[in-house]
């Protein structure tokens, strides 16, 4: 049964690069269309190799809008109107300079008519209605709320559960370009960290969710009864792009938790993680370190967190210019 099923998963990354290939030559070559070829290997891909699929789905030039079509967010206009420019300049060129067989022609007129009512029937995608979305635990975690134009601050509350609801409410209302869960951290005395450095989250992991055999805590990652492959660390694909230390992150309901490797602890990452990644949105997690795991919290460490979200958003606006 195991030889059968990585036989199948060899067969599905095997057909997932074959997509990727066609799509990729879709883009220079309009009469195949890269869409449905890069969903094609998404879908491959989602069934074979996570590292696959992770890299596609958020492939700085292409990730995005795959993203947003398959949560039927739809496609910008601007680029709707370049690849239908880029279709019917190329398609002329092959009709009325390059092709001299008639029945040809009228196959390739087909085509394009049939691949430009595919791009007029997906939905227009809207610009964003707002620029950055920064969430925070408690107001306290920040010095103050940054005043930027297109930025909108709102409080998310302590805990997993209430950040996932909050971030799934606040993402559906604002529709952000970027979100940003940014709060106080404890770092694990092996980390390396001082208070007050700020660090940007690269993975979370639910440390503290499991079940006591014998008087032993047992992981859920490690628990017989669940897939373990749900509960394993969740990855930010944009964490590098803050330009800080990269960490990795426990998400604790209570604190104090063993480390098992990771460098911070917070209460709130994991929620947040995995509602972003189910909407396929640009995320971030900033963190202050506030506290070594066990001691008392330093609030005047969010002078600290203010002065680097100030800096990442001036960093996100000019980007998006």
């Amino acid at each position: 049964m195991t030889k059968q099923k990585d036989s199948f998963k060899t067969i599905y990354i095997v057909l997932g690069w074959i997509a990727v290939s066609l799509g990729t030559i879709g883009i220079v070559l309009p009469i195949l269309p890269t869409t449905p070829f890069m969903l094609l290997a998404a879908w491959c891909f989602a069934k074979s190799s996570r590292r696959y699929y992770q890299w596609l789905m958020y492939h700085p030039k292409i990730g995005r809008y795959l993203r947003d079509y398959k949560a039927n967010r739809g496609i910008p206009s601007s680029v709707k109107i370049k690849v239908l420019a880029l279709l019917w300049i190329t398609m002329a060129i092959c009709i009325f300079v390059i092709i001299d067989h008639q029945h040809v022609r009228l196959l390739l007129a087909a085509i394009t008519i049939a691949v430009t009512t595919h791009i007029l029937t997906i939905k227009t995608r809207r610009k964003h209605k707002t620029k950055i979305l920064i969430l925070v635990p408690t107001i306290n975690e920040l010095k103050e709320i940054p005043k930027h134009q297109g930025v909108v601050v709102e409080q998310c509350g302590v805990g997993s559960i209430r950040t996932a609801i909050k971030t799934t409410e606040v993402i559906n209302q604002y529709d952000p370009q970027w979100t940003i869960l940014c709060g106080w951290a404890g770092a694990y005395p092996e980390s390396g960290l001082s208070i007050g450095d700020c660090v940007s989250v690269d993975s979370e992991f639910e440390a503290d969710l499991g079940t006591l055999r014998d008087g032993k805590f047992i992981n859920i990652a490690d628990c017989d009864f669940v897939d373990t492959d749900n509960y394993q660390a969740k990855v930010c694909p944009f964490s590098s792009q803050a330009g800080l230390p990269r960490v990795t992150s426990n998400s604790v309901n209570r604190c104090c938790a063993e480390s098992s490797g990771a460098m911070i602890e917070n209460m709130e990452g994991a929620g947040f993680f995995q509602t972003c990644l189910n909407h396929g949105v640009n995320f971030m997690e900033i963190r202050v370190i506030s506290n070594i795991v066990g001691s008392a919290i330093n609030p005047q460490v969010s002078e600290n967190l203010y002065q680097t979200i100030v800096k990442l958003i001036n960093d996100l606006s000019k980007n998006e210019h």
